[in-house]
């Protein structure tokens, strides 16, 4: 039987200043502190006597000074005395996100909803919330505060009244949101047409002009690692290059023309990258409005890092026209398959959708409540997989200059592609060889993307389920994007199966999850 006390009722008087005496909190009786239950956080979340409380610290602007709010789900003393936890949370934090083969991540999460029923939280409402950060932290109401484990920190990105007069609502905001931006909005001189914006190697590029006189054209608001080759109508140009500054001059009369450029872009803090993973995290941190940047603390280093040891394909993308950073990153991202998720502490990860074949952590039917699992198709079988590499960023296909027929050719396409097929499942599946479609990446070597074609197609040339439960209260400690094994009685899964955790919604203060894996 688990051990749950009921949410206070009554919030508590004048909890909106900063000037009067702490509130009093009178508890009800509780269990004496005791230490973390011997050996983990996870065998106490597994254990058959739990008193479970969650604990809000949230940072909040008040009159101009930085303070500290202390709120609970219900009434708990095991904090600073000076600075107790009010139990004004009557609605929980919720996480629901999930992952695909084929789309970008989704993540939402709930409001946190706080009782407000007889005024004494109005002020909170005047106070600065935004882009502040929040923590939870789940425990025991007989631990010591200190005992606590951080399951999940973000930031607040504002506050607002509740539907009725009772209550008031924190809403919450992840990395991803920050990044909900335009990447840049600097524009040429005429002060509205944008300044272009280039990662890593760009083909055929049409550069902006900038200054008539001198015959100066830009390919990137900034500092660039080289200018491979300008050309008008498919014929190389001399030039002389302006690295510093992202531009180049031509240097000769030329008639009048398709003029393009292929280069390599931002190097604005002196390095050159033109890897995904290295890429990406230039983009948050540097670009976009400096409010919303994020910083290297920001990043989960580690998923990154296995990322660009895994991923190291030279890619290349450039902008003329607006772009918000996630789209810009999620484009580079998508290329080997991968999508950007926030990790429950509120760090950017970068995970590529990959059906695992080994996995060391173990999802036993103890874990799922009742043991009753469903399961559905998250994807059709397919036998071909398509796509698109080295974008022609200005096709010609109507060339009439004197340069050799396959330049020609090159030249007119918007993108070269390769396509991989598996003639076996072809064949068993009487399917087309024909795939439903292609899909663009950024990638640069036709090599690179014929190995990430065939990585694709073996995920979708096997039949897959899909495989939904409620998990007891140890999955909360789950990540979205994690690589599991899991067991049923059901479906052929008594032995367990590696699979990948494509769907995680989370109550932080029932502890209840829903989960999804994919085999």
């Amino acid at each position: 039987m688990l051990g749950f006390y009921p949410i206070a009722g009554a919030p508590i008087a004048d909890a909106g200043t900063v000037t009067s005496a702490p509130p009093v909190v009178v508890l009800p009786p509780v269990p004496p502190v005791v230490p973390v239950p011997d050996p983990t956080f996870e065998s106490w979340l597994r254990g058959p006597v739990r008193f479970p409380v969650t604990l809000y610290e949230v940072s909040v602007n008040v009159g101009g000074t930085e303070i500290t709010r202390y709120l609970s789900n219900q009434a708990y003393g095991g904090g600073d005395a000076a600075n107790p936890y009010l139990a004004v949370v009557t609605g929980d934090l919720e996480l629901d996100g999930k992952i695909s083969y084929d789309g970008a991540a989704q993540l939402s999460y709930g409001d946190i909803t706080l009782d407000n029923t007889n005024g004494s939280l109005d002020s909170w409402l005047f106070d600065v919330w935004a882009n502040r950060r929040i923590n939870v932290y789940v425990g025991d109401l007989r631990w010591a505060r200190t005992s606590f484990k951080l399951m999940c920190s973000g930031w607040i990105g504002n506050v607002a009244p509740g539907s009725d007069q009772a209550s008031i609502v924190l809403q919450f905001r992840d990395a991803l949101q920050a990044l909900n931006a335009s990447l840049s909005d600097a524009t040429m001189a005429d002060g509205t047409t944008l300044r272009p914006i280039g990662f890593g190697e760009v083909p055929n590029f049409t550069p902006k002009l900038k200054t008539l006189g001198t015959r100066e054209y830009e390919v990137h608001a900034g500092p660039i690692e080289d200018i491979i080759e300008v050309r008008v109508d498919g014929k190389p140009r001399n030039i002389t290059k302006n690295l510093s500054i992202g531009s180049f001059n031509l240097t000769e009369d030329v008639s009048p023309g398709m003029l393009t450029c292929s280069y390599q872009g931002d190097k604005g803090d002196g390095t050159y990258r033109n890897r995904i993973a290295p890429l990406i995290q230039r983009i948050v941190t540097a670009y976009g409005p400096a409010a919303t940047r994020l910083t290297a603390s920001d990043i989960d280093t580690d998923s990154f890092t296995a990322f660009d040891a895994a991923c190291p394909q030279p890619v290349g993308v450039a902008y003329s026209d607006r772009v918000n950073v996630i789209d810009a990153c999620a484009q580079l991202a998508s290329s080997k398959g991968a999508q950007l998720i926030p990790s429950r502490l509120g760090k950017l990860r970068l995970l590529q959708f990959n059906i695992p074949t080994s996995a060391t952590t173990e999802i036993r039917p103890s874990s799922q409540v009742g043991m009753k699992i469903t399961a559905v198709k998250p994807f059709q079988v397919a036998a071909a997989v398509k796509l698109g590499y080295c974008q022609n960023y200005t096709p010609e296909p109507n060339l009439i200059t004197s340069i050799p027929a396959d330049n020609k050719q090159m030249m007119a396409l918007d993108w070269r592609t390769v396509t991989s097929v598996d003639s076996t499942v072809q064949a068993t599946y009487r399917l087309s060889a024909a795939p439903a479609a292609q899909v663009n990446t950024c990638l640069l070597v036709q090599t690179d993307a014929q190995a990430e074609a065939d990585r694709r197609r073996d995920i979708v040339k096997v039949p897959r389920l899909s495989y939904t439960f409620d998990g007891t209260p140890d999955t909360i400690l789950l990540e979205l994007g994690q690589a599991v094994m899991l067991f049923n009685p059901r479906y052929q899964l008594q032995n367990g199966k590696p699979g990948l955790v494509t769907r995680f919604k989370a109550n932080y203060g029932t502890l209840a999850t829903t989960i999804e894996v994919t085999v």
